[in-house]
């Protein structure tokens, strides 16, 4: 074996690790602490020749803690013997051409072996293996005895995660040593026998040139592993593999930083690691607790889920049923359902089923992520699509809210609204844990006085069981999002695509079957949007194909001043602040285009191009910017709708422009 074929390529990067140095177990350690102060599981790194001390293995711990809120472990498991990072400038001198790199290559070859001879010996299968499981037996005994543990391998270090993830040995009380495994360019494998013996879940970057792992190699890896998946996947366990094109061996951790493609894939690699860590490592047990009031209250246009916590507590007009003590003993019936039929009992009992002006559920804390995304995709087929509309159906029979307001986590929100929501890039958007939905309509004083009106029976959809004429959408920050590879390809977990759909006139799209589950019928009475949240990309910020069927929109996609959210570093991250408003006044601009009375061309579009006059098509009478509030934009606001001028629009306050006239005339 060459030392080109082992752990030996790659450049070292830059870069300044946050962690500390401690002793863990007896190890030397380099600890990556979780953000949050209250990790969602821990990650051991098994690293590469290099080490602990290699800069590059602390920088990427310190990112999976900071991306993923791991706590995540660096040990020493070679005992003070890894290869020096200084063999890496040693060998990026001898790919190097001229004489006087010639002259110098026999001494650097010299100083290679030097190093990599005793690591190979003192580092070998035989001396680390014993030390590797005696530190996972005390993790999994102390730091993990209550959190998923996850291990991540890289070059030799892959290996050894490779083989834990054959689930071979047990902790005393018969736990599993790791719950999942993340392998990048692994190095001592025996192909395809020790992928076989895998059994716990296992996700594989590949390098498309390493010798360690051949062409040959990594096909039947990836043959394996889709072959495991098939079989086990209705059990939970599911596997990965990625190939990385144009990569070499190290480049998830030893990207040369002067190759932008291969540096690029080293953070994909990164995003794929964290976020099967995110998939895979969130507690086993954990259904989710969830809450339901109905209440007297006016309407919830919260910023955040402290808005929910405050609704839950409104004196004697609040009536709450709390649905976290439901008995495991139910099966077959989810916790929603029985405490739908708690709050019904006992508003019948009280006589106040025609006292229901609103209603709020609250559901406090996710599904495990594997849970989780099964039960999405499976609740969205066909044979399922009414689950969630018998629920709403079943209280809406006996209630009639003129206002129903929903705080949950994306994936929950997706299931009980029947909508498609994207979760393939949710793990970049890890500060948006909970989006605020509410469905509104006018009060309506001749309602039934024997009971609520019954709801459309063909609904699939709590969207079509009421005519609604307000919906209310809070996304949340996608500051964090900001931070990750090419943030402008990232989708959010959202459910403007499938409310967008379901509009009249929109085609559903043969390409999502979801999109029907809205469709039917259809948002008729949609009149009025209001959406919130902290710089959504422009991409996703585009609601004009709506401007067809509604009258009025509110828009806010900065925070409040006073929040301080844009001082505070933990909630920033790697966001650049640049970014993120170029993102808003495009996403203007974009609206703009739309509506827009004269070709002055705003300064944010990227593409200008010609529109002409406001569509005489369009429905939209109201637009209301609520980032005119902030005193430091607002004069690049006020450039960017200046096109929305006379005979057509008016602005009636700040931030706030009337349609003077529709299709020639003024509009009632």
């Amino acid at each position: 074996m060459s030392l080109k074929q082992c752990c030996a390529t790659g450049s070292l990067h830059t870069g300044t690790p946050t962690g500390r140095r401690t002793k863990v177990h007896g190890l030397d350690c380099y600890v990556a602490d979780a953000p949050s102060g209250s990790p969602k599981g821990i990650v051991v790194i098994i690293p590469d020749a290099f080490g602990i001390e290699l800069l590059n293995n602390q920088v990427l711990a310190d990112t999976y803690a900071k991306e993923g809120n791991f706590q995540v472990l660096l040990p020493d498991f070679m005992d003070g013997s890894p290869v020096p990072a200084e063999a890496l400038i040693s060998l990026s001198a001898m790919s190097k051409t001229g004489l006087w790199n010639q002259l110098y290559k026999v001494g650097h070859a010299v100083y290679i072996l030097r190093h990599m001879v005793p690591f190979l010996y003192f580092c070998r299968e035989a001396v680390c293996k014993p030390r590797i499981r005696a530190f996972m037996h005390a993790v999994r005994e102390n730091e993990a005895a209550n959190l998923p543990v996850g291990v991540a391998g890289f070059c030799w270090g892959g290996g050894h995660v490779t083989k834990l993830c054959w689930d071979d040995e047990k902790t005393k009380d018969g736990k599993q040593l790791v719950d999942c495994g993340f392998i990048a360019h692994p190095s001592f494998l025996t192909y395809p026998g020790d992928i076989e013996k895998v059994v716990l879940p296992l996700s594989c970057a590949a390098a498309e040139h390493d010798q360690q792992m051949s062409a040959a190699n990594a096909k039947s890896t990836e043959e394996v592993l889709v072959a495991k998946t098939a079989k086990t996947k209705d059990q939970g366990v599911e596997h990965e593999f990625v190939m990385y094109p144009g990569t070499h061996h190290g480049f998830a951790v030893r990207a040369d930083e002067e190759d932008k493609e291969e540096a690029a894939r080293g953070k994909e690699a990164e995003a794929q690691a964290v976020a099967w860590f995110s998939k895979c490592t969130l507690p086993i047990d954990d259904p989710g607790a969830e809450l339901c009031s109905a209440h007297n209250g006016g309407p919830l246009d919260a910023q955040s889920s402290d808005h929910a916590e405050s609704s839950r507590h409104r004196g004697r007009d609040s009536i709450s049923s709390d649905l976290c003590k439901t008995p495991e003993t139910l099966h077959g019936m989810s916790q929603f359902e029985v405490g739908v039929q708690d709050l019904l009992d006992f508003l019948k009992n009280n006589a106040l089923f025609m006292s229901v002006n609103s209603f709020l559920l609250s559901i406090e804390r996710q599904y495990t992520s594997d849970r989780a995304r099964e039960r999405y995709y499976r609740w969205n087929q066909p044979r399922h699509s009414g689950i969630d509309a018998t629920l709403w159906r079943r209280l809406l029979s006996k209630i009639d809210p003129c206002t129903i307001s929903i705080v949950a986590p994306p994936i929950n929100l997706a299931y009980l609204t029947s909508c498609h929501v994207n979760t393939s890039g949710d793990w970049a958007f890890t500060d948006m844990d909970y989006h605020v939905l509410q469905l509104s309509r006018p009060d309506i004083s001749s309602r039934m006085t024997m009971g609520a009106s019954q709801p459309a029976p063909e609904a699939a959809s709590l969207f079509g069981l009421r005519p609604w004429t307000h919906i209310s959408l809070n996304e949340g920050s996608f500051l964090r999002a900001y931070g990750s590879y090419e943030f402008f390809e990232r989708g959010p977990p959202s459910l403007t695509t499938s409310v967008a759909r379901s509009l009249s006139g929109a085609v559903p799209s043969p390409l999502l079957p979801h999109d029907t589950y809205l469709s039917w019928p259809i948002l008729s009475e949609f009149k009025s949007f209001t959406y919130t949240a902290i710089f959504p990309f422009a991409n996703h910020a585009q609601f004009t194909s709506m401007f067809k069927q509604i009258e009025e929109i509110i828009l806010q996609f900065a925070p409040d001043v006073s929040t301080g959210i844009l001082s505070d570093k933990a909630r920033v991250g790697k966001a650049e602040l640049a970014d993120c408003w170029q993102e808003l006044y495009t996403a203007y601009s974009e609206l703009v285009k739309v509506v827009r009375t004269t070709e002055i061309p705003s300064p944010y579009e990227v593409n200008e191009t010609q529109w002409g006059t406001a569509k005489p098509n369009l429905a939209i009478k109201k637009i209301t910017v609520r980032d005119f509030a902030i005193k430091a934009i607002r004069e690049d606001l006020e450039e960017i709708f200046a096109p929305l001028c006379a005979p057509v629009w008016a602005q009636d306050a700040t931030g706030v422009f009337t349609r003077e006239l529709l299709n020639g005339v003024r509009p009632v």
